[in-house]
């Protein structure tokens, strides 16, 4: 259970062309708020695909700003579409 008073879920959904995986992610502090890169994997499959990442950190300000640096595999980034949210 995540307690929300001490930590932030950090979350985001993409669609890609083929099947995809989180290959890695990690969330680093930065002069202008914070970036959350995730960086994805293609997998065996044709089918069209979507992939939800997430991640619990400890608490960031509301006012905050979070930029989400979703790293695509070469032959999704063509044709994807990001719906990354906060």
């Amino acid at each position: 259970m995540v307690d929300f008073t001490t930590h932030t879920l950090l979350a985001g959904k993409t669609k890609t062309a083929t099947g995809t995986h989180v290959l890695s992610q990690q969330v680093v502090q930065t002069c202008a708020g914070y970036t959350y890169t995730v960086k994805l994997e293609a997998i065996s499959s044709q089918k069209v695909g979507s992939v939800v990442y997430y991640v619990v950190v400890p608490k960031i300000s509301a006012t905050a700003k979070v930029a989400f640096d979703v790293q695509l595999p070469p032959q999704a980034a063509a044709s994807a579409q990001k719906t990354s949210e906060l």
